[in-house]
């Protein structure tokens, strides 16, 4: 019996390196390795570059991939992306898919700004639903309930992505799927995002969002600890696995 898992992580030159740490603390987990294989996708490395990558990680199990990211978004005129730390490759993650066998029956996506600290062999066996994500609820939850323009401002944003209820809202740091879902809601929120890139706010994260309303499932905080839980204390109630690094924190 193959693999069941593909793990992929997408990184340009900045997200190259913590990636690639991230990938290697999987790698010495057996029982994950168990049921899954790595694939690290590169945005902007020259034939040079991607051949000294290549070889570093190929003798730990990772599988390198190139994506021509910067021809595929040169076709969207209308494409617009927010100027903040997140890269224009942060939209790799959705032509990812197609490039990953069918034998595999999930995709485990990770971001490169992590650090995994304890199994994730439950979340890469997990069985997942035809047509539903996995992902963890977002900070946006509790910024919604405030009553001051912060407030305001991101239940207009939640509006703006048909999301009524702002529990519904998640971080797109770890996410995973049955591969056919994954190819369609990534297909479906780059579409999204090329019409309405004004409208998201955290670029692919606003996108998937707004495209699976009603088709995520939560996911344990344990697998994306992002720096919201450990700044409501959290650690007190849940041992992460992977302590995802958000914000400006």
């Amino acid at each position: 019996m193959g693999q069941k898992t593909a793990i992929i992580f997408v990184a340009d030159r900045n997200f190259l390196m913590p990636s690639i740490l991230a990938m290697l603390q999987i790698s010495r987990q057996k029982d994950t390795m168990s049921v899954a294989d790595l694939f690290l996708f590169t945005t902007d490395l020259d034939d040079t570059d991607f051949r000294t990558i290549t070889d570093l990680v190929t003798t730990h199990g990772i599988t390198t991939i190139r994506l021509d990211l910067d021809k595929v978004l040169s076709e969207q005129e209308t494409l617009s992306f927010r100027k903040t730390h997140i890269s224009i490759s942060a939209l790799g993650r959705f032509f990812t898919g197609s490039c990953i066998d069918s034998k595999y029956e999930n995709i485990l996506y990770i971001d490169g700004d992590v650090q995994v600290i304890g199994s994730i062999f439950d979340l890469a066996n997990a069985d997942i639903p035809d047509d539903k994500i996995l992902g963890v609820i977002d900070k946006q939850f509790l910024k919604a309930k405030e009553r001051d323009k912060s407030g305001e401002k991101t239940r207009e944003y939640l509006k703006k992505l048909g999301i009524l209820h702002e529990a519904d809202y998640f971080n797109s740091g770890v996410l995973a799927a049955k591969r056919e879902t994954w190819i369609n809601l990534c297909k479906e929120a780059f579409d999204y995002f090329v019409k309405h890139s004004e409208d998201c706010m955290f670029h692919d994260q606003s996108a998937l969002n707004a495209v699976s309303v009603g088709r995520r499932l939560p996911m344990s905080p344990k697998y994306n600890f992002t720096t919201m839980f450990a700044e409501n204390n959290l650690l007190n109630i849940v041992k992460p696995s992977i302590i995802h690094f958000t914000g400006a924190e």
